[in-house]
């Protein structure tokens, strides 16, 4: 959020919406030229593989007698955890334990290629589309049967008052206000679906 001067700050009470972390993360993908769009899931995974790794390495320095591993107390002082047997039940790196529990398919596979996304990058992939596709999108029967609807409303509304600012709080007001969101929604949804499809369609 914004403070009062201005400046970007973490929201002292607003906590951050993961919906808006992901669709972040997605476009940095894209804007890298990344093929795979992106995923919050990694980091959490990625976390538990960095984890492993500094066991191993403290382990092989410090503790000889526990190697790969941290000893229990110091490692469940790391993770936040009251019973040893957590960590081994829930933060294993080698199995997707996670998608186990939601009943998902595993992502095994999108967790390698997020460690070797630097093979399928290319930063001329397209970013967004031409301002051609974007008149086409407008010629959509959908969208331009609610531009015709909102067109008409407006209409009604000048006839009526005038001037469109007039017939705030009106229920005809407040109809062309839902078509106008309607318009918005669905052109971004066209928007974002030709820019998908655009993407992928060019890897």
């Amino acid at each position: 959020m914004r403070d009062f001067e201005g400046k970007w700050i973490t929201d002292p009470v607003q906590a951050f919406q993961y919906d808006r972390v992901q669709e972040y993360e997605i476009a940095a993908s894209k804007s890298a030229g990344f093929k795979n769009p992106g995923s919050l899931y990694k980091y959490r995974k990625g976390a538990a593989a960095n984890l492993s790794k500094e066991c191993l390495l403290l382990s092989f320095l410090y503790i000889n007698l526990f190697v790969g591993h941290l000893d229990e107390h110091s490692r469940n002082n790391i993770m936040g955890h009251t019973r040893s047997g957590t960590f081994a039940h829930y933060v294993q790196v080698r199995d997707d334990t996670q998608s186990a529990f939601m009943e998902t398919p595993a992502r095994d596979a999108l967790l390698k290629l997020s460690s070797n996304a630097s093979l399928t990058r290319d930063i001329s992939a397209p970013q967004d589309l031409t301002g051609q596709q974007k008149q086409e999108l407008e010629k959509h029967p959908e969208l331009s049967s609610l531009k015709r609807e909102c067109n008409n409303l407006r209409n009604q509304l000048i006839a009526t008052h005038y001037q469109l600012y007039k017939g705030r709080g009106t229920e005809l007001y407040n109809e062309f206000k839902k078509i106008q969101n309607k318009i918005r929604a669905k052109r971004k949804k066209l928007h974002d679906s030709a820019k998908k499809q655009q993407y992928n369609e060019f890897f």
